[in-house]
């Protein structure tokens, strides 16, 4: 009878779990449901081929038989991507058309505040629509948003769709969507094709010019192969071309002459060539007019374009000392070193790695107590130095000859030699700046450091104790 008992309590148990999962499956089929009816656009992102955006008061522009008093813009999907089709045709900007068809097909309506025959759509602002956005599908089907000329009490917009008898409400978005210009879906981008192609940039300021090779899977700069450059650095400048810089198109064509003396081109303050592997060629001038707006002209396409003075400056402060690589001389793989030595003129401290703590197996003084930490952070340091100046931009600089320190790996291998010199004052580009002579053994010249890096090392910790006993000073 207990067993029978518990047998019924199990199955009354099963049951209520059943009942509570189908009821819970069942309220999130209908929530799933819900949400897929509160969407104002039926169709996915990936099945709209077709957006077009007809903005202002539509019905009064028909009326007075002026086209000019309403905004059209018509996208369509092409297998490059999404395409203005009017007022032009050109590739638009990758970015802004996906966020715009994103946006239109994930959103919802919040409510439907009325369903009847007998809307008064004037009330909501719909007799005469602010705006219209048709959207199309791959199998050519298509449905019209009409959206609001007036808002509610938190500005949110009243919506009809197609003919049908409802007024839906939806986000405020759909205002900004309406207030999109033909502009804002431009490709800005100066040069509108694969960087992947691009062999060499040339550029070329004040009679002076400087060329970039891409061979071997990196850039080099023409009659320096044995500089390294910063590869981030120089995709920073190819970076001006392929982002979205323009804030103007000024002229839809090739410059004629006047067009250049207007935009300050006939005699360009900086002039780019890209070429491809496909022996094509694009330019691009940089100039300035008498406003001090900035100007560039690009061959292809062939126009005038505006860009932030921001961006100007960018395109114009192209130099090959910038892009050097400042860490070519400190390349050290720091899992590697297993020794240390520091030596100066107090004597040589010479620590080996056990694979856990750094010890000390020779001492500039008896006295020195020298840390597994501080050992790691001199590791760091030398490995995350900068050159601050190349011979190229130095004069007189004495021998670097203060301190030395010696990295080797578990085979006694020398990975890194790295002598220090005297601090020198000097002024850079109008500022006073302190620096130290250097020279390691990966590099064949002297060059200099900011002398807080070079301290930032802390080698007297390595050569000299916080406290010198009474009569064991070294001279």
């Amino acid at each position: 009878m207990k067993h029978k008992s518990w047998a019924v309590i199990g199955s009354c148990a099963l049951i209520a779990v059943g009942f509570a999962l189908y009821d819970f499956q069942s309220e999130k089929h209908e929530e799933s449901q819900k949400a897929e009816r509160a969407k104002l656009v039926p169709f996915n992102t990936d099945q709209i081929n077709q957006i077009e955006i007809l903005s202002s008061d539509v019905a009064t522009a028909e009326k007075k038989g002026d086209p000019l008093l309403y905004n059209k813009i018509r996208l369509n999907r092409t297998v490059d991507g999404w395409k203005l089709e009017e007022p032009i045709q050109e590739m638009a900007d990758v970015n802004t058309a996906g966020d715009f068809v994103e946006g239109i097909a994930t959103e919802t309506a919040s409510d439907i505040l009325m369903e009847n025959e007998d809307i008064d759509w004037k009330v909501f602002g719909l007799d005469e629509p602010r705006g219209q956005v048709t959207v199309q599908n791959n199998l050519g089907e298509k449905i019209v948003l009409f959206i609001s000329s007036k808002r509610n009490y938190q500005g949110e917009a009243f919506i009809r769709r197609d003919q049908e008898k409802k007024v839906f409400l939806a986000s405020s978005n759909w205002f900004g969507r309406l207030e999109k210009k033909f502009f804002d879906f431009r490709d800005k981008r100066l040069l509108r094709r694969s960087m992947s192609g691009i062999q060499s940039l040339t550029f070329s300021k004040d009679g002076q010019k400087l060329q970039l090779n891409y061979q071997d899977s990196k850039w080099t700069a023409a009659g320096h192969d044995d500089w390294k450059l910063d590869q981030n650095k120089v995709r920073d400048v190819l970076g001006l071309f392929n982002n979205a810089v323009i804030t103007e198109f000024v002229k839809e064509s090739a410059p004629n002459a006047e067009d250049l003396k207007k935009y300050g081109l006939a005699k360009p303050l900086a002039s780019y060539t890209l070429k491809f592997k496909d022996a094509s060629d694009f330019t691009a001038d940089v100039g300035v007019d008498k406003d001090k707006y900035y100007y560039v002209a690009t061959s292809e396409p062939a126009h005038v374009v505006k860009v932030a003075t921001a961006d100007s400056s960018r395109f114009l402060n192209v130099k090959l000392d910038i892009l050097r690589d400042r860490t070519q001389p400190f390349t050290l793989v720091k899992a590697d070193v297993k020794k240390v030595e520091v030596q100066g003129s107090e004597g040589t401290t010479k620590l080996e790695f056990d694979g856990k703590v750094w010890t000390a197996t020779q001492k500039a003084y008896p006295e020195l107590n020298v840390s597994t930490e501080l050992a790691a952070t001199l590791i760091d340091r030398v490995a995350e130095l900068k050159v601050a100046e190349f011979k190229e931009q130095i004069k007189d600089v004495p021998e670097p000859k203060v301190r030395t320190v010696r990295f080797l790996n578990d085979k006694n291998d020398l990975m890194l030699e790295l002598h220090l010199g005297p601090v020198m004052k000097k002024k850079i580009e109008g500022r006073d700046r302190a620096l130290m002579a250097a020279k390691t053994n990966l590099y064949p010249d002297v060059f200099t450091l900011d002398e807080t890096s070079a301290r930032g090392l802390n080698l007297e910790s390595f050569l000299m104790p916080a406290v010198i006993p009474p009569g064991k000073e070294k001279r």
